[in-house]
């Protein structure tokens, strides 16, 4: 009876052990995923056309890869299959788009749906990934740079700095929420120098919004407003940019 529990026992730890091995593949599958993601959001978003091809083609690839080994990885989750389906129509889409010289901040944006999908795909199956994030700042600070791109001081209306006052306590919060999270800088491939200007970045932001909260008070400085507003998606950018692989892409 002893050795029939003690059997029992045994095959459970195994197949949690496997589990843990399994969920481990998958996350350092998804890290080498977004290292070809990264690049090609980016550089549709700065349409820069043939980097931007360059780096749609090597997503191509390493989602073909992900795909066949993942697509009927949890059958426990009925929307698994359904969410890899969504991402492979974005990416193909996008695909199309860039590789017949089209609109590349439409592809851009067909581009979004494969982290807002990824994030709802984790998140449901309480996979913990650092650069969700990210995804999760991005939304409130990208609203707060859409405020003051391509304006000057006096351009500045009353209403765009009350957008900024609105967003900008969420934003502190997702931000706080990032930095309080478990980075795994062996799972991400970072080596010392790559996490010091990862710390540094992070300082930068911190900072940026913690004064831009103070520019936006009683008496808006609509000349600083406007610098940090900037600055903090400019610094936020490189920060999201070490996740990706540039290298062979051509000049960014």
């Amino acid at each position: 009876m002893k050795n029939r529990i003690l059997c029992a026992l045994l095959f459970i730890a195994l197949i949690s052990f496997a589990g843990c091995n399994a969920r481990q593949y998958l996350l350092t599958d998804f890290v080498n995923l977004d290292k070809s993601y990264v690049p090609a959001l980016f550089l549709t978003n700065k349409e820069k056309s043939d980097p931007s091809k360059k780096a749609v083609g090597r997503l191509i690839t390493e989602w073909v890869s992900f795909k066949g080994k993942y697509y009927d990885f949890n059958k426990d989750d009925e929307q698994w299959s359904r969410d890899f389906d969504t991402v492979e129509q974005s990416i193909r889409a996008a695909e199309k788009i860039v590789s017949s010289n089209g609109d590349l901040i439409e592809a851009y944006e067909i581009l979004k749906n494969v982290r807002h999908t990824f994030i709802k795909t984790r998140r449901r199956n309480n996979i913990e990934y650092y650069i969700d994030y990210l995804t999760d700042f991005h939304s409130p600070m990208d609203h707060i740079t859409a405020q003051v791109m391509g304006k000057k001081p006096e351009a500045l209306t009353g209403k765009n700095i009350d957008e900024i006052k609105e967003a900008l306590p969420e934003a502190k919060r997702l931000w706080e929420a990032l930095k309080n999270a478990e980075f795994d800088e062996d799972l991400f491939v970072f080596n010392k120098d790559k996490v010091k200007e990862m710390q540094k970045l992070v300082l930068a932001v911190t900072k940026n919004l913690e004064e831009l909260e103070s520019a936006v008070k009683s008496k808006p400085d609509k000349a600083k407003i406007i610098e940090l507003s900037l600055s903090t998606g400019e610094s936020f950018s490189f920060f999201f940019m070490l996740f990706g692989n540039f290298h062979g892409l051509g000049k960014i």
